[in-house]
């Protein structure tokens, strides 16, 4: 997102710094796969019209893909906060649905044709930030077992790295990981709770637990052993 100028001087002024860290030493694992017509380009004009409509309080329309491939034109849409995934390397927006009343995750380089309104919401970012903090934590914390293979304790930490968390040990490569949390973030947590794999068990509350085993069986329902 930097200007092609201060990249050009930026190049120039460290080609002779030595650098030992190279793409060829890192392997991404456990990252998601981006829709087959993503545009680097599209995506950083699409970042600099985002953040130019939550610096000055603007309602934009956009049309987006889903993962499912469901297409969707003309939503109205209040941008509250610009996120950066580090597990995915992608940057994601909380949207304030206009028509629903409701803060939805999207992923900025599923977006399209994103316009900028010249008319006043009704409401402010503020506004919607501040009903999202007077939610209470939740009553109860979720609490995970997790063995400590293929860097799941890191892999946690990681995927949690924006909440309130306790850590101990229970044996060798075993830890209780206890998280305290939003109510309006949960749903976002149980996925993160998902993607963690075979590796992180939820221990409570069962609610949440539940929550999970149902997920887990509605896709061996669709899927099967494949």
């Amino acid at each position: 997102f930097l200007d092609e100028n201060l990249i050009k001087k930026l190049v120039y002024e460290l080609k002779d710094i030595d650098n030992s860290i190279k793409n060829e030493y890192i392997e991404f694992t456990n990252v998601i796969k981006k829709h087959k017509d993503f545009d680097k380009e599209n995506y950083k004009n699409n970042f600099k019209k985002i953040l130019k409509a939550i610096l000055y309080n603007k309602i934009i329309v956009y049309d987006n893909i889903d993962k499912f491939d469901n297409s969707y034109h003309g939503i109205e849409v209040l941008p509250v906060n610009i996120e950066y995934s580090l597990r995915d390397n992608i940057f994601r927006v909380s949207i304030y649905l206009i028509s629903d009343k409701k803060i939805v995750m999207v992923d900025i380089y599923s977006m399209d044709n994103i316009k900028i309104l010249d008319k006043k919401p009704e409401i402010t970012r503020e506004y919607v930030l501040e009903q999202q903090y007077m939610q209470k934590y939740s009553k109860d914390p979720i609490v995970l077992e997790v063995f400590d293979k293929r860097q799941a304790m890191e892999r946690c930490f990681m995927c949690f790295s924006g909440l309130e968390r306790t850590a101990k040990i229970i044996s060798e490569n075993k830890y209780e990981l206890t998280l305290k949390y939003y109510l309006f973030n949960e749903e976002k947590i149980i996925r993160s709770i998902l993607s963690l794999g075979p590796y992180v068990k939820v221990i409570s509350p069962m609610r949440i637990k539940n929550n999970i085993i149902e997920r887990l069986k509605k896709s061996f329902d669709l899927f099967g052993n494949n």
